[in-house]
């Protein structure tokens, strides 16, 4: 049986949390956009291309990035490497204008996928160390886990 005092402990414990909920919510509202597709992997960079030119209108320069990557990665799948470093070189150069450092890490890791994909081992190596070097500069933990893959 729950005894009184515990009852009481818990109601008071719930009343002091209440009033700091509202308190952890961020400040202004984040909005998370995606692009979803039930076509073949050819048709997605069409897509997605597409709407990635919309956000362009729109100013989602961070947005067009991560647009340009997931293009890339479609490429990537389809074989088509210069289209993906393309793709990842354009995603590059925004994030680097942005100072989004894990942008840019995610970024070198891929282009170093391609260039391993191609059998350029040394340049892929070159890339990997880059993208490891800024995972090492930087104290965020949200860098260190840059997936390289494998080829």
């Amino acid at each position: 049986m729950i005894n009184r005092r515990k009852i009481i402990i818990a109601l008071g414990a719930a009343a002091l949390a209440s009033p700091l909920s509202p308190l952890a919510q961020p400040a202004a509202k984040v909005w998370h956009v995606g692009f979803l597709h039930s076509e073949s992997l050819a048709r997605a960079g069409d897509r997605l291309e597409a709407f990635r030119a919309g956000m362009r209108e729109l100013g989602y320069e961070e947005g067009v990035a991560a647009l340009l990557s997931n293009i890339g990665n479609v490429h990537l799948n389809l074989f088509d490497y210069p289209k993906a470093l393309e793709c990842y070189d354009k995603a590059l150069m925004i994030h680097e204008e942005l100072g989004n450092k894990q942008g840019v890490a995610g970024i070198l890791g891929n282009i170093g996928i391609v260039h391993g994909n191609l059998s350029e081992h040394a340049k892929a190596l070159e890339y990997f160390e880059k993208s490891q070097a800024i995972c090492n500069d930087h104290d965020s933990i949200l860098l260190h886990p840059v997936n390289h893959g494998s080829f």
